[in-house]
Order: C-alpha cells, then structure tokens, then sequence
C-alpha cells in the first residue's frame, strides 16, 4: 500500500512538474495550466485520501494529516 501510495503521489508530481514547465515554456496559457492542475487533483486527491483513511482504518496509526498531491 505504501509503495502505491508513493507512486501516485511522485507521478502526480511529476504531471504537475511538466503542466508548469509548459506554462513556464509558453507551449500552454495560464488557464490550460490551471484546468489540467484541477484536472490531476480532482483525479489523484480523492485516492490518496482513500488509501490514507484505509491505513488508518487497519492499522489504526497514521491519522490527521491526509497526503495530498502537489
């Protein structure tokens, strides 16, 4: 679980990475920026707080703060 876990957050990373390295590189505007950033976390966020609830759920350890892309 672990291991998925950072496996989703380094790969959100680096979409996040690249959409601001486009924006930086004038190949996309500031509102594809901001439609493809929304686009990752409304995709990434909700599974990463999925997986966090369910560690804590069965190991009864690791609450309060959700890990969250970006």
């Amino acid at each position: 679980m672990s291991n998925a876990i950072n496996q989703l957050t380094a790969e959100a990373n680096e979409i996040i990475r690249n959409i601001c390295d486009a924006v930086r590189n004038g190949e996309i505007t500031w509102q594809q920026r901001d439609e493809l950033l929304r686009l990752v976390y409304e995709d990434v966020n909700p599974k990463l707080q999925l997986a966090a609830s369910l560690l804590h759920d069965w190991t009864g350890k690791y609450g309060g703060d959700t890990p969250t892309a970006g």
